[in-house]
């Protein structure tokens, strides 16, 4: 294998087509998250929209809105909002890498010469990430659908103002991230060989070694 190469990866390609329906898919994370405000604030989409992206940070917007569902419905939100919480957290780190990580070209020959291309991005500074391929988004763009729609579930009964609080609002969401960054696989330590196998004798060949061994014994 080749060293990385730093060189610019031809447009379009289907690494930035992927990266576009990444970040594509994000940005409706965030359309829920603005409705939700909408809908614990009980005010209008422009009011809701000015204050949840006048917030930039991540984890801020999160303590906003954890903030806002325990002064208007005290601690009823506290589990499925946590796993909400922390399940954009995951899915904003991997949002900001596909945004802000620069590409990379890898090559790859074999003994024949014959050489394969990998489009990848991975971090500006040395890091012991894995790249991101293109296929490794799909995943992410599951997540954000996944959240989306629990975030929408919530929305949606907010809005009816409803008093009873059904049961999967009671626990975490079922969701889990698929997409997440992964440490780089580390080499793995060279294993002890294995003592040579010895043959099996049948019980002729076993009396005709022990003669020949008793043999050898004799002055």
């Amino acid at each position: 294998m080749r060293p990385d190469l730093t060189i610019r990866i031809p447009e379009p390609s289907s690494l930035h087509q992927a990266i576009g329906r990444g970040i594509d898919a994000y940005s409706r994370v965030e359309g829920e998250e603005a409705s939700l405000l909408k809908a614990i604030l009980r005010t209008d989409n422009k009011t809701a929209y000015l204050i949840c992206f006048a917030i930039q940070n991540t984890r801020s917007r999160a303590e906003l809105i954890e903030s806002l569902l325990i002064y208007k419905f005290s601690n009823k939100f506290e589990i499925y909002w946590g796993s909400c919480s922390k399940f954009i957290a995951d899915l904003a780190r991997f949002r900001n890498a596909i945004a802000h990580w620069h590409p990379y070209l890898q090559v790859y020959s074999n003994a024949n010469n014959e050489f394969r291309y990998v489009q990848s991005i991975g971090p500006p500074v040395p890091s012991n990430v894995r790249h991101i391929e293109d296929k490794d988004i799909p995943p992410f763009v599951d997540d954000c659908e996944a959240i989306c729609a629990a975030l929408r579930d919530l929305t949606k009964f907010i809005d009816s103002r409803r008093r009873t609080l059904p049961r999967r609002f009671q626990k975490p969401i079922a969701c889990q991230n698929q997409a997440i960054l992964q440490p780089t696989p580390s080499a793995k330590a060279p294993q002890p060989r294995r003592p040579p196998s010895v043959p099996k004798l049948s019980r002729a060949e076993r009396r005709k070694k022990a003669l020949k061994d008793a043999r050898a014994k004799k002055p």
